[in-house]
């Protein structure tokens, strides 16, 4: 057994309404992407590995949330069709 100090405010952001990312891989930020907005995500070759840090309002729009990670040259292409949306992170 490991005892270690839990970080609340990661743990608990979901019940005020957050999404907070602490030293996260990309992979694991789309997995709840695909999870709070209903889209299923699929990569366009080998993404980087790369962490990310922040937090916003479970309440913003997608293109929100995206714009933040372009801003660190992780780019998206968002299609749409009878089976649902698709967000293709491309590296």
């Amino acid at each position: 057994l490991k005892v270690q100090e839990a970080d609340l405010e990661t743990e608990l952001a979901w019940k005020e309404g957050n999404m907070v990312f602490k030293s996260e891989p990309l992979e694991n930020i789309m997995k709840d992407v695909e999870r709070w907005y209903n889209v299923k995500v699929v990569y366009d070759g080998q993404v980087r590995e790369r962490v990310f840090s922040g937090g916003m309002s479970r309440t913003s729009k997608l293109s929100a949330l995206l714009k933040l990670l372009e801003y660190n040259n992780i780019h998206f292409e968002l299609t749409e069709n009878t089976h649902g949306k698709t967000l293709i992170v491309k590296p």
